[in-house]
C-alpha cells in the first residue's frame, strides 16, 4: 500500500498539472487506514464525537474494517463542525467552522 502511495506522491511531484481520477480505493483501503491511524499524534485534540485515539485503538481492526465499509459504500457520514460567527467591522457575521 505504501508503494502506491509513494509512486502516485512522486508522479504529482513530476507532473504538477496531472489529474488522477479513481483513487479513491486508496481511501478506503484498510493499510492505508491504518497507517493513517499510527500517525496521528495521541496527544492531539478529540474529535466531535469525544473519541480519542487511545479509545478508537481498544477496537482497531473492528473500527478500521467498519470504517472501510461505509467509506466504500459511501454511508460514512462526518459530525457537522461545530459553528462560530464571528462580528466583523461591517456589521456583518461571518461563519467560522471548527473541529472539536
Amino acid at each position: 500500500m505504501a508503494t502506491d502511495l509513494t509512486r502516485i506522491g512522486e508522479r504529482a511531484r513530476k507532473e504538477p498539472g496531472l489529474v488522477f481520477t479513481s483513487l479513491y480505493h486508496h481511501i478506503c483501503d484498510v493499510d492505508n487506514l491504518r497507517a493513517c491511524y499510527d500517525a496521528l499524534d495521541a496527544d492531539k485534540a478529540t474529535g466531535v464525537d469525544g473519541v480519542t485515539k487511545e479509545e478508537y485503538g481498544k477496537n482497531l481492526e473492528e473500527n478500521l474494517r467498519d470504517l472501510s465499509g461505509r467509506l466504500k459504500r459511501m454511508g460514512y457520514r462526518p459530525e457537522p463542525k461545530r459553528r462560530s460567527y464571528i462580528p466583523n467591522r461591517s456589521l456583518a457575521v461571518r461563519r467560522a467552522g471548527r473541529w472539536e
